[in-house]
């Protein structure tokens, strides 16, 4: 944006989902570095959950569905990740960020928020 008075009207956000110290990864554990997000004081989205094996991750995924209208911002999916950093590296980047996981699309149009 060009004009910074347009992006300075704009109610801008985020969530921190990494964690870097001197371009490295810190932790063993994905898990760990969203932890570490939030004991830093850095807006990290307490939506995650660990999931041990297909099933519960299917049915995080299938929870999320009735769950995806309360939210104060808009989502049209879940990310699934590769909790171990050791495997996100060997699985590489692509040039939106780590190759680390895949986004399951929730059914329904996305809402728009005010």
């Amino acid at each position: 944006m060009l004009d910074s008075a347009v992006t300075a009207s704009r109610r801008l956000d985020f969530f921190a989902y990494y964690l870097y110290v001197g371009g490295k990864v810190p932790f063993a554990k994905h898990s760990d570095s969203l932890e570490a997000l939030g004991q830093l004081k850095f807006r990290a989205n307490e939506n995650w959950k660990l999931c041990d094996g297909i099933e519960k991750v299917i049915a995080y995924c299938e929870a999320w569905e009735g769950k995806r209208e309360k939210l104060p911002y808009e989502i049209d999916g879940v990310v699934i990740k590769v909790n171990a950093t050791a495997i996100q590296n060997e699985l590489g980047f692509h040039r939106q960020g780590p190759a680390l996981g895949s986004r399951v699309q929730i059914s329904g149009p996305a809402r728009k928020l005010p």
